[in-house]
């Protein structure tokens, strides 16, 4: 997480390519258990109430191709 204090502004980066490899391509994801994780730490820190929160990540989640946009045999 970053957390720009002067703009008001939490980045949290996550991690898409966790269960990504040679043979599952096409399979990005968020780990559900590093999301609420994430998503706990966020709500119980009182500096991060009022910020504007943005989630980033690489892969696209969801997509009607068999390998997403951006992957390498896309």
């Amino acid at each position: 997480m970053y957390h720009f204090q002067e703009q008001n502004i939490l980045i949290l980066g996550l991690n898409s390519a966790w269960e990504l490899d040679h043979h599952y391509k096409s399979r990005p994801s968020i780990n559900p258990s590093a999301l609420s994780k994430a998503l706990n730490s966020i709500r119980q820190n009182q500096e991060y109430q009022n910020c504007l929160k943005i989630a980033v990540w690489h892969h696209p989640l969801d997509s009607p191709y068999e390998d997403p946009p951006g992957s390498p045999d896309a």
